[in-house]
């Protein structure tokens, strides 16, 4: 009797010790659980942090921002591809231009883009000019830049002269991609003639400003649009490779602008528009494929032509088609609309003042074909809970390791609560 009363006091201090001994081994196990719970969490942020703050300030080989300032109202990234010389209705016909039919129909349409303000706007280089710059600088023809006549305007224009001098001082990036340019760019008197694989200065309306070519900056930012210089007769099959240029640059850090005028065969100036519709069957997917394209839920492809030739200028529509994530989908517009109207849309996009009264100031823009930026919405702390859902749902490492992380958190918990109950 005294012995099992012995042997129990014996062990309750066993037991009592062992209780001790446990706690302990319990403090410095929840102590650790805490530790490495809390590191799991920073680790988890700082990565957030970092694929988060990576795509915003990743440099290119050319040093623009793919979403820095200015913000603007619809794109941050719009292409702007120019064709040549075809109404609309050389592309409704049956069969004519079935891809150019196809991403009408999925994306943003018109039917009554006119292109030119009127007769005075004919032939190329008008238009090419008035695109950039809101006015023709009383030009009928075709002459080369810089010799003499209705170019001598805008080569000795001080600024403002054209988009480019609001892009410069708004801080919009920008850059001018032409298909069969034999130079590297426009600088040192460069691209000022024809040559190469069917290109041709007058469809390059940089080419024609002073400020522009005498500028070492802004001439080496218009370049061949590629390795291959196109097509060289009608009818001939091109590959990705007429736009590496544009595409390498979309691929990393892309210029807010960017103007794509193919050679002579492709923009159909010289073919029939099956010419350009397989150009483009080519050229858009591969745009809208980019790292750009794939990530910015507002970049644009504008497509248009230059010029009808055939009808009435000022009255006959030409194609004209917006496409990509910043365009609205299956929606067609009967509004008459011009080349003043599209530069207007382009200024008012980044906010940029106009260019020439009664041209593209006070022209109505043609934000109807795309769809307005969204900002995201912030929970009532300031954080953005859909921001860090879209990064979560894009880094597949990142929540792999905060999926797994926690997982084994939370059954290291049970497993010691388990054991000391």
């Amino acid at each position: 009797m005294y012995s099992g009363c012995k042997t129990h006091r014996v062990d309750g201090e066993g037991t009592a010790a062992l209780n001790i001994e446990r706690d302990r081994q319990g403090n410095e196990m929840r102590v650790s659980l805490r530790t490495f719970f809390t590191c799991s969490i920073l680790l988890g942020m700082v990565t957030l942090a970092q694929t988060t703050i990576s795509p915003i300030n990743s440099q290119g080989s050319m040093g623009f921002q793919a979403f820095a300032s200015p913000s603007p109202s619809y794109s941050n990234h719009i292409v702007f591809i120019i064709l040549e010389n075809h109404p609309l209705s050389s592309v409704t016909c049956s069969g004519c231009a079935p891809y150019m039919m196809s991403l009408g129909n999925l994306y943003a349409n018109s039917t009554n883009y006119v292109g030119p303000v009127s007769s005075t706007w004919n032939p190329s280089l008008p238009n090419y000019l008035g695109l950039v710059s809101a006015q023709t600088w009383g030009c009928t023809s075709d002459p080369p830049p810089n010799s003499g006549g209705c170019v001598t305007a805008p080569w000795t224009c001080s600024s403002p002269c054209n988009v480019i001098d609001r892009f410069s001082k708004a801080g919009v990036s920008w850059k001018g991609y032409m298909e069969g340019m034999p130079a590297a760019d426009i600088c040192n008197g460069n691209g000022g003639s024809d040559g190469g694989t069917d290109y041709v200065a007058h469809h390059n309306p940089f080419v024609y400003f002073g400020n522009i070519v005498n500028n070492s900056t802004r001439c080496s930012l218009v370049v061949p649009s590629g390795l291959s210089g196109g097509a060289t007769s009608c009818g001939t099959s091109v590959t990705t490779s007429v736009i590496s240029s544009l595409v390498s640059d979309l691929n990393g850090t892309a210029p807010h602008f960017s103007w794509v005028t193919p050679n002579v065969i492709d923009d159909s100036h010289d073919c029939n528009m099956q010419q350009a519709d397989s150009w483009l069957s080519v050229v858009v997917p591969a745009i809208l494929t980019t790292k750009t394209f794939e990530t910015d839920l507002s970049a644009t492809v504008m497509i248009t032509l230059d010029e009808p030739t055939t009808g009435t200028y000022g009255t006959t529509p030409v194609y004209f088609v917006v496409a990509g994530p910043g365009a609205k989908l299956h929606y067609s517009s009967s509004t008459k609309f011009t080349h003043l109207n599209w530069l207007a849309t382009i200024e008012s996009n980044w906010s940029l003042s106009c260019l020439v009264s009664g041209n593209d100031c006070g022209s109505t823009t043609m934000s109807e074909f795309l769809t307005a930026i969204v900002t995201p919405p912030s929970a009532p702390s300031g954080f953005c809970l859909q921001c860090l859902l879209s990064n979560l749902s894009s880094s597949s490492p990142l929540l792999i390791g905060l999926a797994v992380g926690l997982t084994l958190t939370v059954t290291a918990v049970i497993l010691v609560r388990r054991h000391y109950r």
